[in-house]
C-alpha cells in the first residue's frame, strides 16, 4: 500500500515548489516515471523556465506525442519583458540599489530616502512587484528574492495586503534557493503578517456587522455575517497552507527547523518560559481537520521523535491521541490519521503498551519515511529513536529482562543496541552478556508508580503541615 503524503501536499504548493517534489518521487519511482516526468512538464508550461520545460519534454521524447513549441520566440518574449520591466522600473531600481549598498550609513528609512527623488511615483512600486514575480516565474531565484525583500519592505508602510502577498513570494524564493536561514526568517514574518491582517479584517468585517445590526436602515444582516465566515474560512486556508510551506524548513533547515514547526503546535505564552501543550485548542491544528489536512500530524510526530522523544510535546500529543482521536469520534479522519504507521507506533506505544506491535510498525514506518521526500534523510536517527522509545517504556516495566535466544519479549533484542540505548537514555543498567540479561539499577517508575509516588509526597506534606500548624497551635495556648 503506497502511504506517500506527496499527492495530497502538491495542491498546498506553489508551482515552483512542486518539482523537487516531484524530481523525488520520480528518482524513487514511487510512482510510474512517465506518470510523473508528464506530469512536471505540463507544471513547467506554467512557468517562465524555459530550459527546464525544454528538458522536461526531451526526457519524455517523441512517443509523448507532445505539441512542439517554439522555445527561440519564447525566449525572445521573455527577454523582452525583463528589458521592459527593467526600463518602467529603472529609477527605483537605481535607488533601491544605493540604498542597500549604503544603508549603514543613510539614516532614512528606505521610504523617505525614495521620496526624495522625483523620478520615483508611487505606481512603480506596483510595476517593481510584476517585475519581481515575473524574474521567479524564469527561476531566476535569488533576484526574485532581493527585490521580493524590497517591495515588501515598501509595501509594508503603506499596503498590508500586498505585503502579504509579496511575503508568500519572499518565502517560495528562498525555499527554492535553499537559504535555510533566511527561508526561516521569511516563514516568521509571513506567519505574523498573516495573523496580523486577518485579525485586522475580521475586526473591520464585525465592526460592520455590529453597525448593520445597529443601524435602523433595511439592511440584510445574513450577508454582513457572511463576511465574517469568508474571512474565517480564508485564514483557516491560509494557515494550512503555511503550515505546508514549513514543511520545508522544518526538515531542512538543521539550525532551527524543529523549532520554528513546533512552535506552530506548542506556543510559549507571552512571559512563560513552558509550551502550550493543550493541541485541542491550537489554532493551526484547527486548521488542519477544517481542511482535512490531519495527515501533517505525521510530520509533526517524526519531528517530535527526532527531538530526542521532548516529553512536553510527545505528552501533549499523546493527550490529544487520547482525547479527541480515540475516545471521540466526530473527526471524519479519524481512521485515516490513526493508520498512518508514524502516528500508529505512538499510539501502540504509549495508548496501548503494545510493544510488539509498536515494534512492528516501526519496522513499517522506515520504509514509508524512506519514500517521503522530507523525511527521507532523517530515516536513521527516526529508527533510532523510535528503538529507544521502545527499550526506555519496556525498561519501566521490567526490571530483569532476558534478550537475544533468551528473551521472551515480542520484539528483536540484540546486545548492541541495548548497550547503545543505555547508554543514550542514561539508564543505570548493567547487562550480563553470558546469561543474556539485562537489570535496571535504578528501576524507571512507570506511570502508575509515579502517581502514587506523588499521591504520597503530596499527603507527607499535608501531614507536616499539619503537624506544624497544630505545634504552633499548642505554642500559643502556652503562652496564654
Amino acid at each position: 500500500m503506497n502511504q506517500s503524503l506527496a499527492l495530497k501536499i502538491i495542491p498546498f504548493l506553489d508551482v515552483h515548489l512542486m518539482f523537487p517534489l516531484l524530481e523525488f518521487l520520480e528518482q524513487n519511482e514511487i510512482y510510474p516515471k512517465q506518470q510523473v516526468q508528464l506530469a512536471a512538464y505540463e507544471l513547467s508550461k506554467k512557468t517562465k523556465m524555459l530550459d527546464f520545460q525544454k528538458k522536461k519534454q526531451e526526457e519524455l521524447g517523441s512517443e509523448a506525442n507532445i505539441t512542439p513549441i517554439d522555445y527561440q520566440k519564447e525566449e525572445k518574449e521573455i527577454l523582452d519583458q525583463i528589458e521592459n520591466y527593467k526600463q518602467v522600473c529603472e529609477p527605483l531600481l537605481t535607488k533601491l540599489k544605493e540604498y542597500n549598498q549604503n544603508k549603514e550609513s543613510i539614516k532614512e528609512s528606505l521610504q523617505v530616502y525614495l521620496s526624495g527623488d522625483s523620478r520615483i511615483k508611487p505606481e512603480m512600486l506596483d510595476k517593481l512587484y510584476d517585475y519581481a514575480k515575473f524574474i521567479y516565474e524564469t527561476g531566476d531565484y535569488e533576484t526574485a528574492a532581493a527585490l521580493l525583500s524590497d517591495v515588501k519592505q515598501l509595501y509594508g508602510e503603506v499596503n498590508i495586503d500586498k505585503a502579504y502577498m509579496t511575503a508568500w513570494g519572499k518565502l517560495a524564493s528562498e525555499l527554492m534557493c535553499k537559504e535555510w536561514e533566511s527561508a526561516s526568517a521569511a516563514l516568521n514574518d509571513l506567519r505574523e503578517l498573516m495573523e496580523n491582517r486577518f485579525q485586522q479584517m475580521l475586526q473591520h468585517e464585525r465592526s460592520s456587522a455590529n453597525a448593520a445590526a445597529s443601524s435602523t436602515a433595511p439592511v440584510t444582516t445574513p450577508i454582513t455575517k457572511s463576511g465574517v465566515k469568508s474571512v474565517e474560512l480564508d485564514l483557516i486556508n491560509a494557515r494550512c497552507w503555511f503550515i505546508h510551506w514549513s514543511l520545508f524548513v522544518a526538515f531542512f533547515d538543521q539550525a532551527n527547523g524543529y523549532k520554528v514547526f513546533l512552535d506552530l503546535f506548542f506556543p510559549y505564552p507571552a512571559g512563560t518560559s513552558h509550551p502550550q501543550t493543550d493541541l485541542t485548542s491550537n489554532r493551526y491544528i484547527s486548521a488542519l481537520f477544517q481542511s482535512n489536512s490531519s495527515y501533517i500530524l505525521r510530520y509533526l510526530a517524526v519531528i517530535i521523535i527526532l527531538k530526542k522523544r521532548n516529553k512536553t510535546y510527545l505528552n501533549g500529543l499523546v493527550k490529544f491521541m487520547e482525547q479527541h482521536l480515540i475516545i471521540r469520534s466526530d473527526f471524519q479522519q479519524q481512521d485515516e490519521l490513526l493508520s498512518d504507521p508514524v502516528i500508529q507506533f505512538i499510539y501502540q506505544l504509549n495508548v496501548n503498551h503494545d510493544f510488539k506491535a509498536a515494534y512492528e510498525t516501526l519496522i513499517t514506518c522506515e520504509n514509508i519515511l524512506k519514500n517521503d521526500y522530507f523525511t527521507a534523510s532523517h530515516v536513521k536517527e527516526f529508527m533510532n529513536q523510535g528503538k529507544n522509545m521502545i527499550f526506555e517504556s519496556y525498561a519501566k516495566v521490567s526490571h530483569v529482562f532476558a534478550y537475544g535466544d533468551a528473551s521472551k519479549t515480542d520484539f528483536p533484542l540484540d546486545e548492541e543496541f541495548i548497550t547503545s540505548a543505555i547508554n543514550s537514555l542514561k539508564i543505570q543498567a548493567t547487562v550480563d552478556s553470558e546469561h543474556h540479561r539485562v537489570t535496571v539499577k535504578k528501576h524507571l517508575p512507570n506511570i502508575y508508580q509515579q502517581i502514587l509516588e506523588r499521591t504520597e509526597e503530596s499527603a507527607q506534606k499535608t501531614h507536616n503541615i499539619a503537624v506544624n500548624v497544630k505545634n504552633l497551635q499548642a505554642q500559643r495556648q502556652s503562652k496564654h
